[in-house]
């Protein structure tokens, strides 16, 4: 992984009352800055193969208000419907990937 890569390993997500999907997991590496869609090129995949480019996500910065404390979790939310990679997660996990522009 270079320099300018991330990669996020999902451990949860869920719906919000918005409609969002939020994306809860690890940062590698665990430092990176805080991500905006018009910044990076942001992927989707699965162990199996599937792969889908969002137009727009981003990190929810209020989750990380202690970003490198105890609790390295950090959250990406999404309005785009990426319900096909949610439905076998447990047997096909997922990732979130992505690079500077």
């Amino acid at each position: 992984m270079s320099n300018a890569s991330f990669k996020l390993m999902i451990k949860n997500y869920f719906k919000l009352s918005t409609g969002a999907t939020a994306f809860v997991g690890l940062m590698e590496p665990v430092d990176y800055p805080i991500i905006v869609y018009d910044k990076y090129i942001i992927e989707i995949k699965s162990n199996l193969g599937k792969c889908y480019q969002f137009q727009k996500i981003s990190e929810d910065i209020f989750a990380r208000s202690q970003p490198f404390g105890k609790n390295n979790y950090r959250s990406l939310q999404t309005f785009e419907n990426v319900d096909e990679f949610l439905v076998n997660i447990n047997e096909d996990p997922i990732i979130i990937c992505g690079y500077k522009k």
